[in-house]
């Protein structure tokens, strides 16, 4: 499989420099890296509103636990599960308290506007 890959790259390497070289392939990865991230933070952006990053960083621990947990209890040789199931139910409560609480606020702000003519937020 490695070797394919070689030869897949040998190929290409005339073809990309004749069209720039080095540079060209930097570029290239330079542009494709810029249009994944940005991508990755529009769409988080759109769900999660402007502070995102908090969403991310709790989602990045949720896995960490879930990861770290499996490890031990893998290595302890204790793997269930019934009790891997209910880790996953847990972290998607905390979930939907958040968004239940987010929602409850965005609420609030709507009524105020809406109703008294008050800007709370």
């Amino acid at each position: 499989m490695r070797d394919k890959g070689r030869e897949a790259l040998f190929l290409a390497l005339p073809v990309l420099c004749r069209h720039g070289g080095k540079d060209n392939i930097m570029k290239t990865f330079t542009d494709n890296y810029n249009l994944m991230l940005g991508s990755i933070v529009t769409v988080m952006t759109a769900l999660f509103g402007v502070y995102w990053y908090v969403f991310a960083a709790y989602l990045f621990f949720n896995v960490a636990d879930w990861l770290t947990g499996w490890y031990r209890s893998r290595k302890k040789k204790k793997e269930s599960s019934r009790v891997g199931l209910q880790g996953v139910l847990k972290k998607l409560g905390y979930w939907i308290i958040i968004a239940v609480a987010f929602l409850i606020s965005d609420v609030f702000v709507n009524l105020g506007r809406d109703i008294l003519g008050i800007d709370l937020g």
